[in-house]
This record gives structure tokens, C-alpha cells and sequence, in this order.
């Protein structure tokens, strides 16, 4: 069931409604130290309220006396843990450490609007709802929490004002001489390439008769040759050289090669030829032979 749907009925917490809650903002640094260090702090304690007594006054001054008048001498402390941790992590002399303590500063709320705040709780696989939505209390104070300005934290503010005012770049000085590579008009492998081309742009097609001629002569050296190799043989562009041997020849995908086809391949029959004729010759000798012998007797 989603809670997102505003048809959908939500079961909302309410048991502690009635809990009266300070709603209050907390500087930049003090944020990020809470949010680094607040999962490692002892317990989960980042830190104690100490409440003093507001200041003594009688009669009618005590009476027309706000709310957040009473309760102003609130302050905040950091955790000794916390503290210790922040100076073993920045170890540096030029690091200046937050303050530790600081002061609330209250203000009333008076525009009658009633400000909750609720929490949200995974639910097991088991329920109905994926989350349990729970009113943790209303907000009855607004708090700003501010540093003690004392030297500590006019230290740290000036350190990250001269941080903050120093340029992104700098110039470094160098001690030793640095490799540098001259430029090059053109890398190695661009100039060939374009060797490559214009060799390929120069090829002048030559007739489809002494083409064909060249393609044979060179299968009658070698059964398996590469469209490369025919290439620079017949020195022939590639697309016209390459519908010749489609017509006349076979692809070996094995060897990435070509082959004639069968009815083309006429050097095996040559060979046998010459071996007939190597055989007639010896058979004319012996004959030749006999007739010498006859002869003498």
C-alpha cells in the first residue's frame, strides 16, 4: 500500500503529539562536525544542554517578561569525544578548531500556526504499510544556536576567510626539469594512413581481360591467396578487384582467403598433362630399345 496516494488511508501515530518540541537552526560547520562524528559519538551523545536560571527580577518586570526571555540562558556543549576526534583527524598547526560551547537564541512564536514534526519508520515485509508515519512532538520554541565569539572561533572564521580567498590555481616552483615532448606536425600512424589512401586513389583500373590473367597467374603459384595480397599483385582498386574474384573465386572463412572456384582451377590439370607426357616419353624410349635389339641380332 503506498502512502503516496492520496485516496489511501494512513495509520498516524499520535501518542506523542502533545510533546513540546524546539525547532532550531544550526550553523554550516556545526552541521558537517554532527553529521561526520555524530554516528561514531559514545551512546549517540553529541553534545549536553546546560539549562541556567534565567535572571532574577521581581514584581511587575518578572511578569511582563516573555517566554523566550525566560529561557534564554540555554547553551550548548560539544562532546569531549567529539572535540578530541576532530583534533586527532586535523592535526595540522594551521587547522583552528571550532568552539566547543555555544549559545541559544530563542525567539516566540507568535503567528498561531501549529508546526508538527513526524518520523518515518520502515515497517516489516509482514505489514500492510511499507512505513509507520509518527507525530514526534509540535514545536513550541524557535532556537538559533550561535558560537561564543571568543578567540577560538574568531580564529577558525578568519582561517576560512583567507581559505576561502585563495585562488583555485597557483604558480609552483619546479626543482628538477620535467620531460617534454616536442610537438609533432603528425603521428606515425595518421602519415601512413594517408600513404595508404593515396597509393588506393592512384590505382588506374586496367581491362577486366589482363585483370582476370593476373588473378590466375597468381593461383597457379599459390592455392590460397588474401584479397591484400591480390591486391598488390594486380594493383587494381579494391571494389572493382573484389567483383572479380566474387566471380572467379571461393572465401575461406577459416583462413580468411581466397581459393578458385572448381571450374576455374586449371593448374592441377596441367599437372597431369606433363605427367602423361613424361610417361608417353618413357614408353617411346623402351620402344625404342626393343627395336635396337632386334636389330643387332
Amino acid at each position: 500500500m503506498s502512502t503516496s496516494d492520496p485516496s489511501t488511508a494512513i495509520d498516524v501515530d499520535l501518542t506523542r503529539s502533545t510533546n513540546g518540541i524546539w525547532l532550531v537552526k544550526v550553523p554550516k560547520y556545526l552541521s558537517q562536525i554532527l553529521s561526520e562524528y555524530g554516528d561514531s559519538a559514545i551512546n549517540g551523545e553529541v553534545g549536553r544542554l546546560v539549562l541556567r536560571p534565567p535572571s532574577q527580577k521581581s514584581g511587575k518586570e518578572a511578569t511582563k517578561m516573555s517566554p523566550a526571555a525566560r529561557t534564554k540562558d540555554v547553551s550548548f556543549c560539544l562532546n569531549d569525544q567529539i572535540m578530541k576526534k576532530i583534533k586527532e583527524k586535523n592535526s595540522s598547526k594551521d587547522y583552528k578548531l571550532p568552539p566547543q560551547e555555544h549559545r541559544f537564541c530563542f525567539t516566540d512564536i507568535s503567528d498561531g500556526v501549529l508546526r508538527t514534526v513526524y518520523s518515518r519508520t520502515k515497517n516489516h515485509s509482514n505489514s500492510p504499510t511499507r512505513e509507520q508515519i509518527s507525530v514526534v512532538g509540535k514545536v513550541i520554541r524557535r532556537a538559533e544556536i550561535r558560537p561564543v565569539e571568543n578567540e577560538q572561533y574568531m580564529s577558525m572564521k578568519r582561517k576560512h576567510f583567507e581559505t576561502s580567498q585563495e585562488p583555485a590555481r597557483k604558480a609552483q616552483m619546479i626543482d628538477k626539469i620535467a620531460n617534454v615532448y616536442k610537438p609533432k606536425r603528425d603521428h606515425e600512424a595518421n602519415i601512413q594512413r594517408k600513404k595508404n589512401e593515396a597509393t588506393t586513389e592512384k590505382l588506374v583500373q586496367s581491362p577486366e581481360e589482363i585483370v582476370v590473367d593476373r588473378i590466375f597467374e597468381a593461383f597457379t603459384k599459390n592455392q590460397y591467396i588474401s584479397m591484400s595480397s591480390l591486391q598488390t599483385i594486380t594493383q587494381q582498386p579494391r571494389n572493382f578487384l573484389q567483383q572479380l574474384v566474387k566471380r572467379y573465386c571461393n572465401y575461406n572463412n577459416a583462413g580468411h582467403t581466397y581459393e578458385l572456384k572448381q571450374q576455374y582451377r586449371y593448374y592441377g590439370t596441367q599437372k597431369e598433362e606433363k605427367d602423361d607426357d613424361d610417361e608417353d616419353d618413357i614408353e617411346d624410349d623402351d620402344d625404342d630399345t626393343e627395336d635396337d635389339d632386334d636389330n643387332n641380332t
